[in-house]
């Protein structure tokens, strides 16, 4: 490709009529050459995984978000009006803090205790 010239309308007007043209008809074929190279690497920038070849990995953080095929429901998310709602009530003792405390406490021997938290009960063994 040859390079672009920046004429000024001095040098221009020294031109004849068949020099002009010849400039205008290479500077017309710069020009659709500039816009298809242009294209090509619009098209090349517009690529990813989804229109192309190219694998997910190659589209870096602008992936979109997948659409869910779930039907969006008629309620909001949450407690719904008038359905009774439940909370578990808090547990001031459980086991294992009683059996930590007595331990720390020296009120229980280590090696005499087992504890079995499945049940939640503490099991003296020898």
């Amino acid at each position: 490709m040859t390079p672009v010239y920046a004429f000024s309308r001095d040098q221009l007007d020294g031109f004849d009529k068949e020099s002009l043209i010849t400039l205008i008809l290479s500077m017309q074929e710069q020009i659709s050459t500039m816009a298809a190279e242009m294209q090509s690497l619009r098209d090349q920038v517009a690529k990813n995984s989804r229109n192309s070849g190219k694998p997910p990995s190659s589209d870096g953080y602008a992936k979109s978000r997948p659409k869910s095929l779930r039907a969006k429901g008629k309620r909001k998310s949450g407690g719904q009006p008038g359905h009774p709602g439940k909370t578990l009530e808090r547990v001031y003792g459980s086991p294992a803090l009683v059996l930590k405390r007595l331990l720390r406490d020296n009120v229980l021997r280590p090696r005499h205790i087992m504890e079995d938290i499945c049940c939640s009960r503490v099991i003296c063994c020898q």
